[in-house]
């Protein structure tokens, strides 16, 4: 039977480029999952330990610590990728230590100017986040933090880049566990407070910073290309405010509810918003792991070639990613049930339209490659601020009236709205002929199966749409290997 499923898959479109990018992905699906294990852990603990000030104190924290990430690594690591991969020539092993070495210098160089003048001013700054000066050494822990942090983001990408995706994971998944453990240890056995979590992932991150650089010894070398520098900022800087504007997309829904509506609503739409974003979070999110290294490796091998291996990638992230929003929606009352209560039902109806939004957002990834191989990345943040600027509006107008539902629909059509934008923008860019049929055909297919789901309310009835969704599936994409394997199961006596 391995046999002759091995035989069936190299007769299928996905062929060993995408198969080796699906095991990659998987690899790194599982370290998210993983991930959002060890954070998950510190939950129960923090609600136990913290009184209410002092959670909102570390939610506070959380929030800040992702925002100003994005401004830390500047694009710096993204920039790394796409010229560890010119589209002009193979660079030889000292090239490429060269390009490393320099992005790995340049951005920890960067973070620790910044980390010094975040901790020169951690007085103010804990005053405005926190409204307390007496949390400014959280600060001062959170600014040296971040310093091994942005470093680590270009040895992870080299990591990608090199198709290391266990090293990867291992290390990311290491250091997250080491944070969760220290942060119990000092919360419970030394009652050291809120900066328990300033410590644990300081040196959670300091040490994985340490076991990185051996990792990566064979790359990292005492040199710098003053050349290069320009480069990466021109590439790397438009990803800031691109990322920013993607935070507002992805969460101005949820502070808009809390001005138009009650916090009981803003309750109800974050659970089932977060349902929704496991087709980020387990699918997309790892799938692009894979996509940020290897979009700019196909375009410096594969030549005219390009245009077959990137509709092959856009079919991929679009099946496993519908596939998983599909599932989640048809089985969204069972899923809210096991994670709130009766409760938190009215918020079923939210799960499909942020599912189905994340879905488009892996599109965008995809869709937009051209952008990133011409080095035109300012239109990347023109692209999202348009559309942050139009889910802001649309959540304006709508929230007031269908409260959560509205909230939803603005997200999904913001995320559809992104990937079509951004699809004009890069042919206009890069032209690449995108084979669109398979993935518009299956966004059909599975928008049916939500739509019937809706109307569905017995849990056997909700199975059996699951269950004949996965058939059309089959039978519409994968023929060929379906009637062999029926052959070969039921026929071979003949």
């Amino acid at each position: 039977m391995d046999e002759l499923i091995s035989g069936y898959l190299t007769r299928i479109k996905l062929g060993r480029f995408l198969r080796g990018f699906l095991k990659q992905s998987t690899i790194y699906g599982v370290g998210q999952v993983l991930v959002k294990f060890a954070l998950f852990i510190l939950v129960p603990v923090f609600a136990r330990v913290f009184s209410l000030k002092e959670y909102g104190i570390v939610s506070l924290y959380m929030i800040f610590w992702s925002v100003i990430h994005l401004i830390y690594t500047l694009g710096i690591p993204q920039a790394f990728l796409r010229y560890f991969f010119p589209e002009d020539k193979v660079l030889t092993e000292e090239e490429q230590r060269s390009v490393f070495s320099t992005a790995f210098y340049m951005l920890t160089f960067i973070a620790v100017l910044i980390s010094t003048c975040i901790a020169s001013t951690a007085d103010q700054l804990a005053q405005l986040i926190f409204k307390d000066r007496t949390y400014a050494p959280l600060i001062w822990v959170m600014a040296i933090a971040l310093v091994f942090e942005a470093s680590l983001q270009v040895s992870r990408a080299l990591l990608r880049a090199l198709k290391k995706p266990n090293l990867h994971v291992g290390l990311d998944v290491g250091r997250h566990f080491m944070a969760a453990g220290l942060i119990i240890l000092m919360l419970v056995k030394y009652k050291l407070g809120v900066i328990a979590v300033g410590y644990g992932f300081l040196i959670g991150d300091a040490v994985v910073w340490f076991i990185s650089l051996y990792v990566v010894r064979n790359y990292l070398r005492w040199r710098f290309d003053l050349s290069l520098c320009p480069k990466f900022l021109r590439f790397g800087i438009p990803l800031v405010p691109t990322a920013l504007a993607m935070w507002v997309l992805g969460f101005a829904d949820q502070y808009i509810l809390r001005v138009f509506r009650t916090m009981e609503e803003v309750g109800l739409y974050g659970l089932a918003y977060r349902v929704g974003m496991i087709v980020s979070y387990f699918v997309v999110a790892p799938l692009n792991l894979t996509w940020s290294a290897a979009q700019f490796e196909i375009y410096q091998k594969e030549g005219k070639n390009i245009h077959t291996r990137y509709s092959k990638v856009l079919f991929l992230f679009v099946f496993v990613s519908l596939s998983v929003a599909v599932t989640l929606s048809i089985f969204s009352p069972e899923i809210i049930k096991i994670l709130g209560t009766e409760k938190f039902m009215p918020a079923v109806g939210v799960v499909p339209l942020v599912a189905l939004g994340y879905v488009f957002y892996g599109i965008y990834l995809v869709d937009t490659v051209g952008i990133s191989l011409a080095k035109r990345t300012g239109y990347l943040a023109l692209l999202t601020g348009i559309m942050a600027i139009f889910n802001v509006l649309l959540n304006c107008l709508w929230i007031p009236k269908w409260g959560i539902t509205g909230a939803a629909v603005a997200t999904c059509i913001s995320y559809m709205g992104l990937a079509l934008l951004g699809y004009l923008f890069n042919q206009r860019i890069f032209r690449i002929n995108f084979r669109w049929r398979e993935p518009i055909l299956s966004i059909v297919i599975g928008a049916t199966f939500i739509t019937c789901a809706t109307f569905i309310k017995p849990i056997g009835w909700r199975v059996g749409l699951w269950v004949g969704y996965w058939v059309v599936m089959v039978m519409v994409f994968f023929r060929d290997i379906f009637g062999q394997t029926i052959k070969a199961l039921f026929l071979s006596h003949k």
